[in-house]
């Protein structure tokens, strides 16, 4: 009898102190028939699906290529390459650029491996390996292998490409190191520019649009920009010595066919007087990264060609790489 009144007391307990903790519990339901969530009718989705070979959020409306009869592209500008493939661990990828007025056709070691033989000024070598580490570059006369232009240790970064310019300098000679590689995940639809100016005698310069528009300005010599993305297609540029006056502001680029007509061969609506170092044309591609070199010796910049110097004028060399 005792014991079952402590049981009693004690489910009682059991039950008051549950209540007072406010546990939650299953509700008793007959059979077991506990709700479940309505499902939608036979054979529909609860949300519309969008038609057919169609994305449910708009896609941006990314730039084409233009289209040209029969596909008549222009030959590739000189330094065509690829910079996309793997690079083994423990190593770089280099090639030498010949940028140098004056100087003569040059073999180039890297460490004790030839990478360049009879390089000719504005051209490239082709891409190399390279073991990373600090290691010596010598560049040589290819006729007379005994003359030494330049030796110095430059450091290789595992993973890199670049290329490095061979430049004429008030001392001689020098090696610019140009990083080639840029973002993997960059869009296919859209093409890279950047400027380089390796004239040793130029005043700092402006990359421009025939429309007038600055793409880079007051580039000084050893100066390589960063890239800026394009839409491919055609293009016309100016060099131009960078002015005192006011500069407009960098626009994003416009393929040619949109530009509108130059007023004069002097005159650029939104830039103004013009007298131009340089012109050309360039066709970008998708997915293509392109550095306009600017080399030689300016002829109507007012600078001062260096002692011992022929007279190259300045010209354009375009790297184009994938």
């Amino acid at each position: 009898m005792n014991n079952s009144k402590n049981n009693s007391c004690n489910n009682a307990a059991l039950r008051s102190s549950s209540s007072s903790a406010n546990f939650p519990v299953t509700p008793d339901l007959p059979n077991n028939e506990y709700p479940v969530a309505p499902l939608p009718p036979e054979n529909k989705p609860v949300i519309p699906l969008p038609p057919e070979n169609k994305p449910v959020i708009p896609l941006p409306d990314y730039p084409v290529t233009p289209d040209l009869p029969n596909n008549e592209y222009p030959v590739p500008p000189i330094g065509q390459g690829n910079c996309s493939s793997q690079i083994p661990s423990g190593y770089c990828r280099v090639r030498m650029f010949h940028a140098a007025t004056n100087f003569p056709r040059l073999n180039v070691t890297i460490g004790t491996k030839l990478v360049a033989s009879q390089l000719q000024y504005s051209k490239f070598s082709r891409f190399e390996l390279i073991r990373d580490g600090f290691i010596t570059v010598t560049i040589t006369d290819n006729a007379s292998p005994r003359t030494m232009f330049f030796r110095k240790n430059i450091a290789f970064r595992s993973g890199d490409t670049v290329t490095l310019a061979i430049i004429a300098t008030q001392r001689g000679m020098e090696v610019l190191t140009v990083p080639e590689r840029l973002c993997l995940n960059r869009p296919r639809n859209s093409s890279f520019i950047r400027f380089a100016n390796l004239s040793q005698d130029s005043a700092p310069s402006d990359l421009v649009l025939y429309d007038g528009r600055v793409v880079f300005a007051d580039v000084v010599f050893k100066e390589v920009t960063s890239y800026r993305r394009a839409r491919p297609g055609d293009y016309g540029f100016f060099i131009d010595e960078t002015s005192r006056r006011p500069m407009p502001l960098l626009n994003d680029i416009e393929t040619a066919e949109e530009l509108p007509i130059v007023i004069s061969d002097s005159y650029i609506p939104g830039y103004g007087e013009i007298d131009p170092s340089l012109s050309f044309y360039l066709r970008m591609k998708p997915g293509y990264m392109y550095t306009v070199y600017m080399i030689g010796l300016a002829q109507n910049s007012g600078g001062t060609p260096l002692p011992g110097m022929t007279d190259i004028g300045l010209m354009t060399v375009i790297s184009e790489l994938r």
